[in-house]
């Protein structure tokens, strides 16, 4: 064994973070699967077909049985690996072939850590444990991937890319909307991280089949914020390592389709508010063989009669309470109305639309608006093996928070919802009906570095009051804190302008 120090054996810098993911169902499927066992230590799989494969990424199996592996060549029905498998597989599991996504710069370190359950077992004889209990165990990853794109937050909210459309124009915005029933979704997904040691060798770690845990997610929107979104996920087929020499290539390559540019970092606000209704309305009256209504993702919807007022580039409110969406048009002609955005859900005939008009708010306080996610979520143990099989979602809780310098009677009412009613005469009761008004959408607006305009609204929004302090004093401009809670969806926009 050749002379080596120890020093040459630290890590420089990560080069490269990925994510493998079955390839799209826009691009051309590859999907069999084995008609042979195939045994750990093994570098081949003989399969059903391979009409479609090309050397590259790929799984074999599913869920907490996952394995990744390279393909490298394939003749007939016979695929040969890059690497031995790790796990035994039996006939009939699926073989799919995947693509890698470059998920580009982090903020700061990239963390694995490794955590298992134990209780010490005491005896009455000794004062030292009789013996250590193991339980199960965790594996995961936390980084921060700078840029403030909605690819980074489907990588945080653990939401498939197929979530993203639109093509980043103002008339068809780059669109991310959700109502958070959907998160942690992505399935047969693993991570790969690519770190250069001081000799020039690289170390690859990776995690196989993810859940996301998407309660840590955090934001914020400010002038010299970099707007980093933290990840944090858990392997539940496997974590592994191994080494690679001085210029080896990696036997995949990683497609920089979701990498972040310097130009997605988040610049400034431009605008922070509310969004309420005006009163004029119709309702939803289509016509056609599913009975009419207003289906998933379509933009032109038929209104029985026209909006007074309602021009192209105004806000409509479709439908009430946890069911609300807030959609800015693109086209009002009459009847027909066609939405920048299509719909999250649909919507029957006679569903009431209104005219929304944008309240902006005068200032807001340094520190801008930071939106984040939480609630819990709880790893799955089995009996039968180490790592969890799944993650338990209970609860998804999302948050948009600021302050504003205004310290208006109206301002300060809705900040601890108070509704509309109790203000009058330039004075209000703030001790009646708090947290009982609904916000039918706030919203926030800002640019990236490169001039990309971002679009954040929340739908069906209530005051979170619980840690409400309005801060008076001498030393610091007077702020009025508002915690607002979407109750029917998230909708983020992006377009070149």
């Amino acid at each position: 064994m050749p002379f080596q120090t120890a020093s040459q054996n630290l890590i420089r810098r990560p080069k490269l973070i990925a994510k493998a993911a079955d390839t799209p169902a826009s691009a051309t499927p590859m999907v069999t699967a084995l008609t042979a066992a195939a045994a750990a230590g093994t570098n081949q799989l003989t399969v059903a077909s391979a009409a479609n494969f090309v050397a590259g990424p790929m799984r074999v199996a599913a869920g907490e049985m996952l394995e990744p592996v390279f393909a490298v060549s394939i003749a007939a029905l016979v695929i040969t690996l890059a690497r031995p498998l790790q796990f035994d597989h039996a006939v009939d599991e699926p073989v799919v072939a995947q693509r890698m996504y470059n998920l580009g710069d982090v903020d700061g370190d990239v963390t694995i850590n490794v955590a298992q359950e134990s209780s010490d077992q005491q005896s009455a004889m000794r004062l030292l444990p009789f013996t250590i209990l193991r339980g199960n165990v965790s594996i995961g990853a936390q980084f921060r991937l700078l840029g403030t794109t909605l690819a980074n937050l489907c990588v945080a909210l653990g939401l498939p890319f197929s979530k993203l459309t639109g093509s980043s124009t103002a008339v068809d915005p780059l669109l991310l909307q959700t109502d958070l029933t959907d998160v942690d979704t992505s399935i047969n997904e693993s991570l790969f991280i690519i770190s250069e040691r001081q000799d020039g060798t690289l170390v690859v770690h990776e995690l196989w089949s993810l859940a996301t845990d998407y309660t840590g997610v955090s934001v914020n929107f400010a002038r010299a914020q970099n707007g980093a979104v933290p990840v944090s996920v858990m392997g539940l087929s496997a974590f592994m390592q191994y080494d690679l020499g001085v210029g080896v290539n990696v036997p995949w390559t990683a497609l920089p389709t979701y990498r972040a540019t310097k130009g997605t970092v988040f610049r400034e606000l431009r605008e922070v508010g509310v969004i309420e209704a005006t009163g004029a309305t119709a309702v939803i009256a289509e016509a056609g063989g599913d009975g009419g209504d207003a289906d998933v993702g379509e933009k032109p919807i038929t209104l029985d009669v026209a909006i007074a007022g309602l021009v192209n580039g105004d806000f409509v409110i479709i439908d009430s309470e946890d069911q609300v969406e807030v959609h800015q048009t693109n086209t009002v002609a009459t009847v027909t109305v066609t939405l920048r955005t299509g719909l999250l859900r649909e919507k029957l005939n006679g569903t009431v639309v209104q005219k929304g008009v944008k309240i902006p708010f005068f200032t807001v306080a340094a520190g801008g608006v930071t939106f984040n996610t939480g609630g819990s979520t709880t790893p799955i143990p089995s009996e039968l093996r180490d790592l969890p099989i799944g993650m338990q979602k209970t609860a998804v809780q999302a948050t948009m928070s600021f302050a504003t310098l205004d310290m208006l009677v109206a301002n300060v009412a809705r900040a601890i919802g108070v509704p509309a009613s109790q203000v009058s005469g330039g004075g209000a009761l703030l001790s009646k009906l708090i947290a009982s008004r609904t916000i039918v959408g706030a919203y926030f607006e800002g640019i990236t570095q490169s001039g990309m305009f971002c679009r954040v609204i929340i739908w069906g929004a209530s005051q979170e009051v619980q840690s409400f302090a309005l801060a008076l004093g001498a030393a610091n401009p007077a702020q009025t804190p508002y915690a607002l809670r979407p109750a029917s969806g998230v909708q983020f926009t992006q377009w070149t302008v």
